[in-house]
C-alpha cells in the first residue's frame, strides 16, 4: 500500500512552526474553510464518483489530532493540491464520528488519506502527514490509468480484465489489493474446463511477484521454487529461479539464495547477469 513517512524530527517542526496559527482551527484553511469543495457524506461521494467517473480523495481526521490541522493548512490548502482536487471526489470522514468507517479502511493513524473507487474499493492509502509535492505525486499516479481500471473492474470474472486491475493497483502501490485479484485470478484459471498449464504457471509467477512486492516472500519462495523446477516453460522456469533468488534474499536466507544464483547463472545467464553483485 501507498505510505509515504516523515521523520520526527520534521513533524515536530511542522507542528511547532503553526502551533499558534492553528489554535482553535478545525480541519480547514487557516482562513476558517476548506477551498477544496468537500462532500458532505460518503454516500454522496460514492454517487458522484459514478457519475463523473473520478476517484474520492478521502481525509480522515479528529478534532483532537494536530497533525490533521496541519495537513488542513499545509498540503490542502495548498494552491496545487487545491487544483488538483478537481479530478477527485473530495470527501472528509471525522474518525470519532464514523469509526466504522476508520475500521473497514484500517485508519489507524491519523491524519490518514485514502483513495477508493465509485464502489468503495481501496485504492491507496497513506498513513500519517504528508506534503502537497507527495501528495500530488500520488493523486498523479491514480489518476493515470483509472479510466482503463474503471473499464476493466466491472468485468470481475474476465481473466483479462482482471490482470488489467492487478497491473493498475501494483503501479499504484497497492501490491496487497493486486495479490486478492491475482488469487482470483489462479483459481478461476485452475478450475476451467479446458485448463491450459501455460497459463496457470504464468499467473502463478505473477502472484509469486506480487507477493514479494507486498512482503510476504515466505508465501511466494514455495511457488517460485516449484516453478523453478517444474514449470513446462523454460521463460517461466528461468524467472521463477530469479524471482526464487530475490526472495530468499528478502527473506535472509543467503546461502538458499546462492544456491539458487549458482543454478541461475548455469541455465539462465542473461538473467542472472541482472543479479550480480546484488544482494
Amino acid at each position: 500500500m501507498i505510505q509515504v513517512r516523515k521523520s520526527r524530527a520534521m513533524a515536530v517542526a511542522v507542528l511547532v512552526s503553526v502551533a499558534g496559527m492553528l489554535a482553535g482551527i478545525g480541519p480547514a484553511s487557516a482562513a476558517g474553510k476548506s477551498r477544496i469543495r468537500w462532500n458532505g457524506t460518503l454516500a454522496d461521494a460514492l454517487a458522484l464518483s459514478a457519475e463523473t467517473s473520478k476517484p474520492l480523495l478521502v481525509d480522515v481526521w479528529a478534532v483532537w489530532c494536530a497533525p490533521c490541522k496541519v495537513m488542513a493548512v499545509r498540503t490542502y490548502g495548498h494552491p496545487t493540491i487545491i487544483k488538483a482536487s478537481e479530478q477527485f471526489i473530495p470527501l472528509r470522514i471525522n474518525a470519532d464520528a464514523d469509526d466504522g468507517f476508520s475500521v473497514k479502511y484500517g485508519a489507524t493513524i491519523l491524519p490518514t488519506t485514502l483513495f477508493l473507487d465509485h464502489d468503495g474499493r481501496l485504492l491507496g492509502k497513506i498513513s500519517g502527514v504528508i506534503g502537497h509535492t507527495d501528495l500530488k505525486g500520488v493523486m498523479d499516479r491514480i489518476l493515470e490509468g483509472y479510466g482503463e481500471y474503471l473499464t476493466h473492474v466491472q468485468n470481475p470474472e474476465e481473466p483479462a480484465s482482471q490482470l488489467a486491475v492487478a497491473s493498475y493497483l501494483l503501479r499504484i502501490g497497492n501490491t496487497s489489493g493486486a495479490v486478492s485479484v491475482l488469487k482470483r485470478h489462479l483459481k478461476q484459471l485452475q478450475k476451467g474446463s479446458a485448463m491450459d498449464p501455460g497459463q496457470v504457471e504464468a499467473a502463478e509467477l505473477r502472484l509469486a511477484a506480487s507477493l514479494v512486492a507486498d512482503g510476504r516472500s515466505s508465501q511466494a519462495v514455495p511457488i517460485l521454487h516449484r516453478l523453478s523446477t517444474s514449470a513446462t516453460s523454460s521463460v517461466v522456469q528461468g524467472n521463477a529461479l530469479y524471482g526464487l533468488v530475490r526472495a530468499q534474499r528478502a527473506r535472509g536466507e543467503i546461502l538458499k539464495a546462492d544456491r539458487a544464483l549458482v543454478r541461475l547463472k548455469k541455465e539462465f545467464p542473461e538473467l542472472a547477469a541482472g543479479l550480480n553483485g546484488s544482494r
